[in-house]
């Protein structure tokens, strides 16, 4: 049996440190060791979830296994930048040794005597350990660069080999791999927090430092006092990097320092931030960019950046779990968020002129108007200008919640800014009007309910736009990443054979690929419907719904017919009549096939057509169009329910094959 299943059963090195690379940027780094030989070279080449890179140990056990590996690892280190491969010239003194401790573990499950032996059995025990060192030796010899190692071990890397003469140069290999594999890991020298797996003081550390951030993200410091452990975290990842710093008047998230290594992977998440406009985006799809290359942050640390991010964004990034939207950031939403990140997602809505400062400004001027000095009308202009700047669509629409309405309506009807801040916009969100000097439970109760309407608002437009899509991928039996793509490739293939305008033009807006995908949307809406969407109605999206679904019953109707064609054309067939005939009642479902008749068969064809138009001539008084067209679509009715004869393998695909595939 293989050589390297035999040593990866008995010696088990323990991985190995990137030490240099590790002490720079605060990130423990380390190499999972595995052995290998021609049989299952390639099935070890996975790099270990808990691993950052991979050494792989060579065995050859002759001379064409060694060639044969060395080209393997030439080739597989210059593929996975993250993976290192030993090849030593011969291993005769390694395998002996297992052939040797593989002999004493026959004896220990073969003899039974030794059962009664107790002399015997310590025998074999000791043996055994003696040998198993022997084999952990002879591997040492091997790839240990000291020594006879230094001249017959080479390690590859990058598709080129090298030999070493010490073990600090091999430990250099190493670093350097990881500073080309992970070159945009942030520096973050905290041991406490930058781990994969953190001991349980640390996650309580961590606990306290979120909980901080949303509840004291204005105060110096987070309000900590003292030196807990969760001040030297906030120190590391938070301070120092510039993410929590003085903004305007007072404390808050911000983008980092240009010069900090922790930039890069903020932008990273600048880019999810922002790529999540017209669809919700996945947490955990955003904690596995970050933990893989060219970042490779550990999971200790990811829960503070997204935290930062969302608090630096939080007026327009809403969160989902398990699809259902949270209008508030908690400590318990953040601990459900790192045990299951999976079921997170989260979603962009452009403030739109609404910003984190006019939420503070107007709770200073509720908690105490009389010593505020702020201008009333200068505080509320930002707020107007939000509502005049949404779409004729959110103005109208009736399909979001009854206090986002009734926050829209009391913004267009209101007259005066005091009127609309004290008394329309706490009564919309179900508070009474606020005297003088409201209660904090009421202020808090306002501003939540008061912030999720407009945060409703925001995306109504967005959510009419994800739902157009949805119905069209729907209708077009289309998902996933590849779902645009498949309907263009399938537009492009039909284009040419449509007849009918209105249908042509639906495919012509279906195979743009030059817009934007929100934009690619509205393109397709607005042919539909024959009006921008920004400017519908609730039944103009009914509108929609009906005429998208005749566009997409007649593009079914073409694809048939050009999948027939097609057909023929690929078994080199005479060109032929194509018929689709289509029969529905209310009593049974649409039936539907596509036949096609060859040249051969055309004078056929012309017989039965005869024998037909003499039969139904035959009645009494002459033909009745409407008596003609129920035979015809009862006859054919008839045929279409007959099971068709069975097919070659070359014959026509069924529909389904046709149109998803």
């Amino acid at each position: 049996s293989s050589i390297a299943a035999k040593v990866n059963g008995y010696a088990s090195p323990r991985p190995i440190v990137a030490k240099r690379h590790s002490y720079r940027t605060g990130t423990l780094r380390f190499f999972g060791v595995r052995f290998a030989d021609v049989t299952d070279f390639s099935k070890c080449l996975f790099l270990p979830s808990d691993c950052d890179g991979l050494l792989v140990y060579a065995l050859p056990t002759s001379t064409e296994d060694f060639m044969d590996l060395q080209r393997l690892a030439e080739s597989a280190s210059a593929a996975q930048p993250d993976t290192v491969i030993a090849l030593p010239r011969e291993i005769d003194n390694l395998r002996e040794s297992i052939r040797h401790l593989e002999l004493l573990h026959w004896v220990g499950a073969n003899t039974p005597e030794l059962q009664s032996d107790s002399v015997a059995r310590r025998e074999l025990g000791t043996r055994i350990l003696a040998t198993e060192a022997r084999v952990s030796s002879e591997v040492q010899k091997l790839f240990h660069p000291v020594g006879l190692a230094s001249l017959t071990t080479t390690w590859y890397y990058r598709g080129q080999g090298r030999q070493f003469s010490n073990a600090r140069s091999m430990a250099n290999l190493l670093s350097d791999v990881c500073d080309e594999v992970y070159s945009g890991a942030p520096v973050i020298r905290n041991e406490l927090i930058n781990r994969r797996i953190l001991s349980s003081a640390a996650a309580a550390a961590r606990r306290n430092l979120l909980q901080a951030m949303v509840e004291k993200g204005g105060l110096p410091r987070l309000g900590f006092a003292g030196t807990p452990p969760e001040v030297s975290i906030y120190s590391s990842v938070l301070e120092k990097t510039g993410i929590h710093r003085p903004v305007g008047d007072g404390m808050g998230f911000a983008k980092p320092f240009a010069a900090d290594s922790v930039a890069a992977a903020w932008d990273a998440m600048e880019r999810f931030h922002a790529s999540s406009e017209l669809e919700r985006k996945s947490v955990f799809a955003l904690f596995d960019e970050l933990q893989r290359p060219p970042f490779g942050i550990k999971m200790g640390v990811l829960p503070i950046l997204f935290t930062a991010l969302l608090q630096a964004h939080d007026a327009e990034v809403a969160v989902y779990e398990d699809g259902i939207f949270v209008p508030e950031i908690t400590p318990d939403l953040l601990e459900r968020l790192i045990r299951s990140s999976e079921k997170f997602e989260v979603r962009r809505y452009r403030s739109e002129g609404v910003r984190r400062e006019v939420f503070d400004q107007m709770a200073a001027v509720l908690g105490s108007p009389s010593d505020t000095g702020v201008n009333l009308v200068e505080l509320m202009r930002p707020l107007y200008r939000f509502f005049n700047r949404l779409p004729p669509y959110t103005r109208q629409t009736k399909r979001i919640s009854a206090t986002a309405i009734a926050v829209r309506d009391a913004a267009f009807s209101a007259r005066e800014p005091d009127h609309l801040l004290f008394t329309a916009l706490p009564m919309a969100c179900g508070v009474h009007p606020f005297d003088a000097h409201p209660d904090l439970p009421t202020v808090g109760t306002f501003f939540r309910a008061w912030k999720g309407a407009l945060l409703e608002l925001q995306k109504a437009y967005d959510d009419l736009l994800t739902d157009l899509q949805g119905l069209l991928y729907q209708s077009l039996s289309v998902s996933g990443t590849r779902a645009r793509q498949l309907i263009q490739e399938r537009a492009n293939a039909i284009i040419s054979y449509c007849v009918d305008a209105r249908l042509r033009a639906f495919i012509l807006h279906l195979s743009d690929d030059g817009l934007e995908n929100a934009q690619w949307i509205e393109s397709v809406a607005t042919m539909v419907v024959g009006k921008v969407p920004r400017a519908w109605t609730d039944n103009d999206k009914a509108q929609y719904e009906l005429k998208v679904g005749d566009l997409i019953r007649s593009y079914r109707h073409i694809a048939l017919l050009v999948a027939e064609r097609n057909r023929q054309q690929s078994l080199n067939a005479p060109a032929g009549d194509i018929i689709r005939i289509g029969v529905a009642d209310l009593h049974s479902g649409d039936l539907e096939e596509v036949v096609s008749v060859s040249p051969s068969d055309r004078i056929r064809l012309a017989e039965l057509m005869l024998s037909v138009e003499s039969a139904l001539n035959a009645g009494r008084g002459g033909p009745d169009r409407s008596l003609v067209l129920a035979a015809l679509a009862s006859v054919a009715r008839t045929y279409l329910n007959r099971t068709p004869e069975p097919k070659a393998s070359h014959e026509r695909p069924a529909f389904a094959e046709v149109f998803h595939g």
